[in-house]
């Protein structure tokens, strides 16, 4: 697999994380208030629940060799895809 193979199979749950958070990002705003590191928590942990779990069970069920790579080796592909992904949506 490769970091471009991961950074499309993962992209199917960052849209879903971008648009609670900017969501949030909204009515944070018209609270005038801003986003909290507890917010930002529960937000991760309910894509974790929606959408990484399901998006790594169809990565390794779906793309050949994901499943027999070492866990360490998988991690660290997932890990870069996801920078790659936060980076892009802060613009950086």
């Amino acid at each position: 697999m490769t970091t471009e193979q991961a950074t499309t199979d993962i992209s199917a749950f960052a849209g879903p994380l971008l648009e609670k958070f900017l969501e949030l990002k909204a009515v944070r705003a018209e609270e005038d208030a801003t986003i909290t590191e507890a917010d930002v928590a529960l937000l991760l942990d309910e894509v974790r629940e929606t959408a990484i779990r399901p998006a790594m069970a169809d990565i390794l069920r779906t793309v050949p060799g994901a499943a027999a790579m070492p866990p360490e080796e998988l991690s660290a592909l997932v890990g870069e895809a996801l920078t790659e992904i936060v980076m892009e949506a802060l613009g950086a």
